[in-house]
């Protein structure tokens, strides 16, 4: 795999002139350091190292390896390289990591800056990324990975600088192959072609590891390896069809279909039943036959999946109609393969199946590949059990799949017990354009709170003497969230009132001064914002319970003597007030107790919810966030708030709802849960199911807990993912109205 991989990215170099001069590292200087490059600090301090290295490379034999022993310390090598004015670029670098220890937020970048100096940022990217997604885990080790910048602009410059560093941080790192090309027409079809190549060669790897043993397909294979490492891609058109994204893409999981009928001879579609909200597995080879009942258990006006995969194990495409029960209502969604950066792909959008015009639903499975259908039923609002069957007919076959239906005594209630919301995430207007869509998702998933969606809403407006003028403030935003929220839902309100550009906005200048923080003109100011607020909130119905104050999102430890000022001013202005601040592993144990000290909530991310973290927040209401992007399975959501009921955790945030960008491409990492391209629907994924399954989980423990306190605590802290789902059965039939 390895060499099929690196003759597709290595087409980008072959296309494009690299502008970084020995960017290999192949050719040294007389004192031994790398030719073209100017290493800063010119002499290392102790306890650190810049040198060239020729027994680990990815390429020309030699590369530059950086060794720090103490995570304050600073690295780098750079150099200036001429640029044309207004002209994309798009640059590159290959690292490994070993043992790597950044707390203060560094770790390894590519950094090009304009003019050719390195004092104001173009574009910063590198493995830091990949660091902060695994929550700065203790002496970190990474494999030799190209990173890839997103494509820039150089402006009016006519040089970049240009460096490569280890910042902040302490382990070794080595760096090669660092690019720089103008991204021309002729580049770009080279890196989309790329792209394409790495998600073929994903799925031919598969393929080859599955058909071990049967020479003719290995030949085969061999053959589209060739193919693919000259083929472009075309453009693709509808994403909501999913895999295969190309032609060749159909002709190569076609192939797949000789493995399997060396496995079932004679065999077309086959069902087996799988996870709903795990990782699908469209070349899948082991298909278990469903012979038993499908269980569905849940309580009154719950939603409950079960997930079927439908392999076809020719090589021709079949189509699959549907009949679905008359006596249960039930969703049918495909899952869709949704693209990662790095190529990959997993299951994650689930489209909505529609009848086609003659009432009947269908869909299409490629030969050799196998699409998995989510069934979402709506149990009904009345206890007792239904048994019912979902029909489905090829060209030549057809089956019946077992239902029963198992409704609780006990009602999914209106108002989930736990807050949640996606941080941050209504930054863009197609979500507020389409209302009833937007408030069709958040309903779904019991979304029961909403933080003000930037920082911009909801301006002070003041006159000439400093007095603020209530009736001119523009509350549209804070009516358009309440108009789609849940009634009695949570407003979280960011109060960034210490630094600009924030501060301007919301508290205006003096004349043509700005406000000095803290100074008494600024008190006065904030003060009369801070009660038109709260009387304007007041005005539409949102008591003391329905509302709190945050002050800044992440804080690092310097910060937070302002945010102590500010969370007493606020107390000053109306005690009754609730403040509410989220942390990361920014800040160390006795920072996060200086913050619990001035706030009422307080809300770690998911990675410190650990003992001495609990007993630093003592006494606090304590929420939680978690950051997760398209690479996190919806079953690890779901299983988080079993965890989050254990330790009473009262809210959960996430990033984020629908963010700005195309989340089905694979250029452009993702956080969205819910996707366009339905003008009936925001598409929901495997990771959206996961918050609403983890929600009702959460639900469930609590109703427990209020009909049979003892109980609920004999099995409190037995609960695992393992075995939730015996217990949930078990709680099921436990439950009263």
């Amino acid at each position: 795999m390895r060499t099929f991989i690196a003759i597709c990215l290595a087409a980008v170099s072959l296309a494009a002139q690299n502008l970084i001069k020995n960017g290999n590292f192949a050719e040294r200087k007389a004192n031994g350091r790398p030719a073209d490059w100017v290493v800063w600090p010119s002499k290392m301090p102790e306890g650190a190292s810049l040198e060239l290295d020729t027994t680990m490379s990815s390429s020309a034999g030699c590369s530059v390896r950086i060794m720090q022993t103490k995570t304050d310390m600073y690295s780098r090598v750079e150099q200036v390289v001429p640029c044309k004015p207004h002209t994309n670029y798009i640059a590159f670098f290959k690292s490994m990591g070993k043992e790597i220890n950044s707390p203060h937020g560094g770790v390894v970048r590519m950094y090009i800056g304009p003019h050719g100096s390195l004092d104001k940022q173009l574009i910063s990217f590198g493995p830091a990324f990949d660091y902060y997604q695994l929550e700065r885990p203790a002496n970190w080790n990474y494999p030799w990975k190209r990173y890839e910048s997103k494509v820039f602009n150089s402006g009016d410059s006519e040089a970049f600088g240009v460096c490569v560093y280890l910042n902040r941080s302490s382990g070794i790192v080595w760096i090669d192959d660092v690019e720089l090309f103008e991204y021309t027409p002729e580049l770009r079809k080279e890196v989309e072609a790329g792209i394409g190549r790495r998600q073929l060669m994903i799925d031919l790897e598969c393929m080859r590891a599955n058909a071990q043993g049967q020479e003719e397909v290995l030949k085969k294979l061999d053959d589209f390896a060739a193919r693919i490492a000259k083929w472009y891609p075309e453009t693709r058109s509808a994403p909501l069809e999913g895999m295969p994204y190309y032609e060749l893409h159909r002709e190569l999981i076609a192939v797949n279909a000789e493995i399997l009928q060396g496995r079932y001879p004679g065999k077309g579609i086959v069902v087996s039943k799988a996870e709903p909200l795990y990782p699908g597995a469209h070349l899948k080879i082991e298909l278990p036959p469903l012979r038993e009942t499908i269980e569905v258990l849940g309580l009154r006006g719950e939603l409950e999946p079960f997930a079927l995969d439908f392999t076809n194990c020719k090589s021709v495409e079949e189509e699959v109609t549907l009949l679905p029960p008359k006596n249960l209502t039930m969703e049918l969604r495909i899952a869709t393969a949704v693209e990662l950066d790095e190529g990959k792909s997993v299951d994650d959008a689930l489209v909505l199946l529609r009848p086609d015009e003659k009432g009947q639903i269908r869909f299409h499975v490629p030969g050799g590949m196998t699409r998995q259908l989510y069934c979402a039923v709506h149990l009904p609002d009345q206890a007792g059990t239904i048994a019912t069957q979902l029909k489905w007919l090829s060209n030549d076959g057809s089956g019946v799949v077992k239902l029963q239906a198992k409704i609780s005594q006990a009602a999914m209630p209106v108002m989930a017990p736990i807050h949640s919301f996606g941080y941050l995430c209504h930054n863009h207007g197609s979500f507020w354009r389409r209302g009833e869509v937007s408030k069709a998702i958040l309903s779904r998933m019991h979304q029961n709170a909403e933080m003000i969606s930037h920082v911009t809403t909801l301006r002070g407006v003041f006159d000439d003497a400093g007095i603020i003028q209530p009736e001119k403030m523009n509350w549209r935003e804070v009516d358009k969230t309440l108009a789609i929220l849940q009634p009695d839902s949570l407003l979280i309100f960011n109060v960034l009132l210490t630094h600009n550009p924030y501060m301007t906005l919301f508290i205006g200048k003096n004349g043509e001064q700005e406000i000095i923080p803290f100074s008494p003109e600024w008190e006065s100011r904030v003060t009369q914002y801070l009660k038109a607020v709260i009387a304007g909130f007041k005005e539409r119905g949102l008591g003391y319970d329905r509302f709190v104050f945050c002050l800044k999102d992440e804080p690092t430890a310097s910060e937070l003597v302002k945010m102590e000022k500010m969370a007493a001013v606020i107390r000053k202005t109306d005690p009754q007030v609730r403040i509410y601040n989220d942390f990361n592993s920014v800040l160390k144990l006795a920072d996060v107790r200086k913050l619990a000290s001035f706030v009422d909530i307080i809300s770690p991310h998911k990675n410190r919810l650990s003992p001495d973290y609990f007993d630093a927040f003592k006494g606090k209401e304590v929420w939680c966030y978690w950051v997760q992007n398209k690479g996190v399975p919806g079953y690890q959501l779901k299983d988080f708030f079993l965890e989050l009921k254990q330790k009473d955790v009262r809210a959960f945030s996430y990033w984020c709802m629908a963010g700005n960008g195309n989340p089905w491409t694979s250029t452009r990492q993702s956080y969205s849960i819910i996707f366009p391209g339905d003008e009936q629907e925001w598409i929901p994924s495997k990771r959206s199911e996961g918050i609403r399954e983890g929600i009702e989980d959460y639900t469930l423990l609590t109703l427990l807990e209020q009909q049979d306190s003892a109980y609920y605590q004999r099995i409190r802290e037995t609960i695992t993912p393992e075995n939730w789902k015996s217990l949930r059965r078990e709680i099921l039939g436990r439950l009263k109205k």
